[in-house]
């Protein structure tokens, strides 16, 4: 999934050293504005990292994506057809049992999955990931891939913790759940207008999880993740718990 590529700004040398009859209050200013500069370098860095990351997956689904009618039809062929669904798979708005561990002790327990929505409007979808950028986290997405043959979506989800799930003291915060994007028939090949996609499976979080202390057993936390698709496209399913959910009602 593309990240928000733009190139470090340069960081000026600090001024040089003034004469002693300088105004204390100007080293002062100097001083928090290095201090200023030094985190924005650190979080420049960090952007760059995930930049670099993302960058790779989304070139190699773009390369894989560049091949001709006659290699897709080939690659079909070994995984089964992708126009329609070949593992068995739920439908949106169903319920099913998950385990999530527990901090408290360790262990997995009981707990309900069920997604709720899928987003596909481009619009309504740049929108959240803009809102998601802008709540101070330090990963950046960029509000559409960069590709015409490609498009972002969202898929919210609910995760119900029962009350017999076990609280730490700071309640809970393992509270989501990774999604995939696979094929119809459970692979990571998914073809649209006579080519194949790989690499495509990856998602992001962007929902508000719990930081401690805010979130606890009886509660059910309402999730976001971000994916990447072919544009228009209807044939993929979504992995997540264990199971397989279309992205639509059928």
């Amino acid at each position: 999934m593309a990240i928000n590529t733009v190139s470090p700004e340069t960081v000026e040398n600090p001024e040089k050293e003034r004469g002693r009859g300088a105004d204390p209050s100007e080293s002062a200013l100097r001083c928090l504005q290095e201090q200023y500069d030094g985190r924005r370098v650190r979080q420049m860095k960090k952007k760059i990292l995930i930049s670099l990351l993302m960058a790779v997956v989304m070139a190699a689904a773009l390369m894989t994506g560049c091949g001709s009618e006659q290699s897709a039809d080939q690659s079909a062929d070994q995984s089964g057809d992708n126009g329609s669904v070949t593992v068995d798979s739920k439908e949106i708005g169903s319920w099913v049992k998950i385990k999530k561990r527990a901090e408290a002790d360790n262990k997995k327990h009981t707990a309900k999955l069920k997604i709720t929505k899928i987003v596909t409007d481009e619009a309504k979808v740049a929108k959240a990931i803009e809102k998601y950028n802008n709540s101070g986290t330090a990963q950046m997405l960029d509000t559409a891939p960069g590709n015409d043959k490609l498009q972002y979506c969202i898929a919210k989800y609910n995760v119900y913790f029962p009350e017999s799930f076990p609280d730490s003291d700071f309640g809970l915060t393992n509270v989501t759940v990774k999604f995939k994007v696979k094929a119809p028939d459970g692979g990571d090949e998914i073809k649209a207008n006579g080519t194949v996609y790989k690499k495509l499976s990856n998602t992001v979080e962007i929902g508000a999880v719990p930081q401690g202390y805010d979130f606890y057993s009886g509660q059910t936390y309402k999730g976001k993740v971000v994916y990447m698709i072919p544009k228009g496209s209807k044939d993929y399913l979504l992995k997540a718990g264990g199971y397989y959910f279309k992205p639509e009602k059928q």
